[in-house]
């Protein structure tokens, strides 16, 4: 299980790091307060983006991290010698409470992430469904770079790695560094991610307002959470639900930063790069052209649904503002280095670009993405065809506002404030910030993926738009000392303490997890995987039942392999089908196969257990449907390598090679 030790070790030392190595490069690009602020995103992205490939070059060792970490810190150090000779250092004071109160939400998010123990019980809680991709981190940590596929293996026809895991790479950096679990590793790169984002919205707030109070403001407004639960208890669940639909994966940075951390690491590294194209429409130089495409691969390499397909439709749009907003002198310089710095971001993800290609075409999918508004109105209460045209305003009138109660109507204020500025400069941040928000609640809200259950594409994509508004929002809400209450501050301050339960809801299940009939067993899971590590080599794959413990998270997951495993499933289960390029159809039927094994003790299944998908070791316990009808002890194939009595059998194939 996780150390709490290790988890702030890792976590205060990565932070510094980047924050270093990032301030190294953004003192040279930002107004003073603002480039502390960015320092921690800029340093991850640049670090990541190029290490990522060197890595692969040379090798993802821990004795290769080391050099290459202190390498880098050593140049970002000698970096600080000469003064920064930026035209624009004049900045604005940012209290150092917004980072204490930034601090404090990053722990309500670690502390999800964590298993709550209770004697000899362990829950989790529901986020950490989400962070059964501990799994990958794991591989990276015992096979190095590009990573093999820990959910699935079949002779002569291994399934590469589809995802974009640049953010599950920064992490097992961390375990080679510091010699600490995946787990661990994972809970400490999410806590790092959350307060970097925070610190990334507070510059930027403070930045856009002038005052230091829109940095404390941002923390409040990333903490508020939707109205479900006012509108449940104002007008019953039962009226509430026969209008509209319940909540998905939409949801705001407090949610989000929990259950999805590579995607907020993307929505940073998006805002940071349009805050750089600002900065390279009005002074173009080579660090910046090199920064921007490296922070460009990061968000891009994080999350193909924020940092690709959200980010390269805004980019455009924001290119042409900036065009417009340019000098005629400057435009050719702008489009130049805005070209070659997409062209260099597009080289350095060509690997990643390659390998998800290929998986849409070895799985068949003619169109990956479609065109689908998103749904808003119960199809119950409202029927076709007017469900769906009032569902089109709906997302914008009803869902959203909602969702995000604390900062929609005043972030649009304030953008809409903002867009009338009489100060040019003013007005061209507020114009490429209104784009990427305009784009991002698009994507969210009209279009969607076409070959998984849920819209991750529209879960995600709304992100960046969530920074903006809460940027916008918080530089609004900074008058307050100096204005007196109008009806837009009034209504924005009424909105923020109606999103306040929802909030508290989160927080509640993070701290105190979600029970489970599988609580005890699942602490003791430990001892079992141990088992299984002495008895298997590092590539070697193991079968254990997809569905063991997948009692412990809202959804069915193989939730104790990905978690505690740290090795290779043969096959882990359908949930993890989206990390191979294996066709839906293929994905049913091993899952049959298996269920027919473990939950009903088929015999029959055993050899392409042994032969087809190269289980070296099997695993069966007291809680699988075949432990009354062992399928393997006279297989023929395995014999008993190690046991706990009423409680798990560990097989290992017989004559079967040692890696």
């Amino acid at each position: 299980m996780p150390s709490t030790a290790h988890v702030l070790l890792c976590a205060a030392a990565a932070l510094a790091y980047w924050s270093t190595v990032g301030l190294s490069l953004s003192r040279w690009l930002a107004p003073r307060g603002v480039d502390v602020a960015i320092a921690p995103t800029v340093g991850w992205a640049v670090h990541s983006a190029l290490a990522l490939p060197a890595y692969r070059a040379l090798g993802f060792t821990p004795g290769m991290v080391d050099i290459v970490s202190a390498a880098a810190l050593c140049g970002a150090v000698l970096s600080f010698l000469p003064p920064s000779t930026s035209e624009d250092r004049a900045g604005n004071r940012i209290p150092w409470l917004a980072y204490g109160l930034a601090a404090m939400l990053t722990g309500i998010i670690a502390i999800a992430l964590f298993p709550k123990i209770s004697g000899d019980t362990a829950t989790l809680s529901g986020a950490v469904f989400d962070h059964s991709k501990v799994a990958m981190v794991d591989e990276m940590i015992r096979s190095g770079l590009p990573p093999g596929n820990p959910f699935f293996g079949e002779a002569g026809h291994e399934t590469p790695l589809v995802y974009y895991y640049l953010w599950h790479y920064s992490a097992a950096e961390l375990a080679l560094v510091f010699g600490v679990t995946g787990w661990e590793a994972d809970i400490a790169m999410t806590a790092v991610t959350a307060f970097s984002s925070l610190s990334l919205m507070i510059g930027l707030a403070v930045w856009i307002s002038g005052r230091p109070l829109a940095g404390v403001l941002v923390t409040v407004l990333a903490f508020a959470g939707s109205l479900y639960p006012v509108l449940e208890f104002t007008l019953t669940r039962d009226r509430f639900y026969s209008y509209f639909l319940p909540a998905t994966g939409f949801s705001g940075w407090l949610f989000q930063s929990t259950w999805a951390p590579q995607h907020i690491a993307s929505a940073s590294s998006v805002v940071v790069a349009c805050y750089l194209l600002i900065w390279l429409a009005r002074r173009p130089s080579v660090l910046l052209v090199a920064v921007l495409a490296l922070v460009t691969t990061a968000g891009y390499e994080s999350s193909t649904w924020v940092g690709g397909i959200a980010f390269a439709l805004a980019a455009p749009i924001i290119g042409v503002v900036l065009l417009a907003n340019c000098a005629p002198a400057q435009r050719r310089s702008f489009a130049f280095s805005a070209i070659a710095s997409g062209l260099l971001a597009i080289a350095l993800a060509f690997p990643f670009f390659h390998d998800q290609f290929a998986a849409i075409a070895s799985r068949g999918i003619a169109g990956p993405i479609a065109l689908d508004v998103h749904d808003t109105f119960n199809k119950l209460s409202i029927a076709e065809p007017w469900r769906s045209v009032l569902d089109i305003p709906g997302y914008w009138l009803a869902f959203l506002p909602i969702e995000f109660p604390a900062i929609y109507f005043a972030g649009l204020w304030s953008l809409a404030g903002g867009l009338r500025s009489t100060k040019k400069a003013d007005r061209q941040v507020v114009q490429v910030f209104a784009a990427l928000a305009f784009v991002s609640l698009m994507v969210a809200g009209y279009t969607t993926i076409t070959f998984s259950h849920n819209n991750d594409l529209g879960w995600r994509a709304v992100l960046p738009g969530v920074f903006v508004l809460t940027i916008f929002s918080a530089a609004l809400l900074s008058r307050l000392p100096t204005r007196p209450l109008g009806w837009p501050v009034t209504a924005a301050i009424v909105l923020v303490l109606l999103g306040l339960p929802r909030s508290f809801q989160i927080l509640t299940e993070n701290v105190g997890g979600t029970p489970s009939p599988s609580a005890r067993t699942f602490a003791a899971t430990p001892a079992l995987w141990a088992a299984v590590r002495r008895h298997s080599d590092a590539n070697e794959r193991i079968a254990n039942n997809p569905l063991f413990m997948s009692a412990m998270t809202p959804w069915p997951i193989n939730i104790s392999w990905a978690l505690l495993g740290n090795r290779r499933s043969c096959f882990a289960g359908p949930e993890f089908a989206p990390f191979t390029s294996l066709p839906r159809e293929t994905v049913a039927v091993i899952d049959r196969q298996f269920a027919r094994i473990f939950q009903e003790g088929s015999s029959a299944d055993i050899p392409d257990l042994a032969h087809r998908y190269q289980c070296t070791v099997a695993v069966l316990t007291a809680e699988d449907g075949a432990w009354q009808k062992d399928p393997f002890a006279d297989s023929g194939l395995y014999k008993l390598a190690d046991e706990s009595p009423g409680r798990w059998k560990i097989y290992r194939l017989i004559a079967a090679p040692r890696l």
